[in-house]
């Protein structure tokens, strides 16, 4: 049989390589790219800098995350006046909207306005907390546990150290920072109590009975620790809401004095309702005394016929549930 002969294989030319390299690259991704959610955050190469700098400051060490005056921290600070001054005002309002009456408060009325702000954060994180620090700290903490893989304090000490220890306290030492009145020298050792309760209610740390004094605080840390430590876990987020244009005015008239912690008792808002009658009762035809309007009786509601009929006796009054998450 006559060999096959080989028939060389034409060379391709410059022309040809290089058209064929613009029709690759013009030629769609098999894998296409998607944003990352970080993108929003402001001047993102220069924070991501920032945090970078901020890891490798610290030597090993993640109890030093955050502690000092750093580019970080100013970042944070930069960030939360910029876009959290509405939600942090909403937070503290109770606490700074009257430097007098925060002044005359006693120590249990202190730690009841302390409960009110930690539930204020609770129930409004999910839709007034600003997006932009929520995913700043999503992207912080993200990188802290990248580099500390085996701690169990990321969030207490990213989130804790960004909005309780930058923000909220500042905040509460000096309220000029968020636009209220400063405080007045009898007003001030209140809200550096209030400053400390929620500290240790972010560290969950309890006071030595036997040399703080501050031991009586050890219920309120207590009952407020866990909510402090979910609302640390559940701030970082890349999920956008848009409702902290809709917090409502009359969220920043709660006052000191009225402690929205809890639902008063029944006697106190009967006491408040005969507060709401008119002072000038009419007198009757004869002129001998005066008679009292007709009261006012609900109208009927078909909603009434189907509740279950439980005993009166047996009954326990619910406790007073907090008005802003309901615990």
């Amino acid at each position: 049989m006559p060999a096959m002969s080989e028939t060389p294989l034409p060379t391709p030319t410059s022309s040809s390589v290089s058209m064929a390299s613009t029709v690759s690259s013009s030629a769609p991704s098999d894998s296409p790219t998607t944003d990352s959610p970080f993108d929003e955050i402001p001047h993102l190469r220069t924070f991501e800098r920032v945090v970078k700098i901020e890891l490798e400051n610290v030597h090993g060490c993640e109890e030093q995350f955050l502690r000092a005056s750093t580019g970080l921290s100013s970042e944070m600070k930069d960030l939360g006046h910029k876009y959290g001054q509405k939600y942090f005002s909403f937070l503290l309002s109770s606490a700074l909207c009257s430097p007098s009456r925060l002044a005359d408060l006693n120590r249990d009325q202190v730690m009841a306005l302390a409960t009110d702000i930690v539930h204020r954060m609770v129930s409004s994180l999910e839709k007034y907390a600003p997006y932009v620090l929520r995913l700043s700290c999503a992207y912080v903490l993200e990188q802290f546990e990248a580099t500390f893989p085996a701690s169990t304090r990321g969030t207490t000490i990213v989130v804790g150290g960004s909005i309780i220890l930058r923000l909220v306290c500042p905040t509460l030492i000096k309220p000029e920072l968020m636009g209220f009145e400063p405080h007045t020298p009898r007003s001030l050792p209140n809200a550096i109590l209030l400053a400390k309760l929620l500290q240790h209610a972010m560290r969950g740390t309890q006071f030595d009975v036997a040399s703080d004094e501050l031991y009586y605080a050890n219920q309120f840390i207590a009952d407020t620790k866990d909510l402090v430590a979910a609302y640390l876990h559940s701030f970082p987020s890349t999920t956008k809401h848009t409702l902290i244009d809709k917090i409502g005015e009359s969220q920043h008239d709660t006052c000191v004095g009225d402690i929205s912690t809890l639902d008063p008792p029944a006697s106190q808002q009967l006491r408040r309702s005969a507060c709401c009658l008119p002072s000038s009762i009419p007198k009757s035809p004869n002129g001998t005394g005066g008679e009292r309007p007709p009261l006012v009786r609900r109208g009927f509601s078909l909603r009434n016929l189907f509740k279950s009929k439980t005993d009166a006796t047996s009954s326990a009054p619910s406790p007073p549930k907090c008005l802003h998450c309901g615990k």
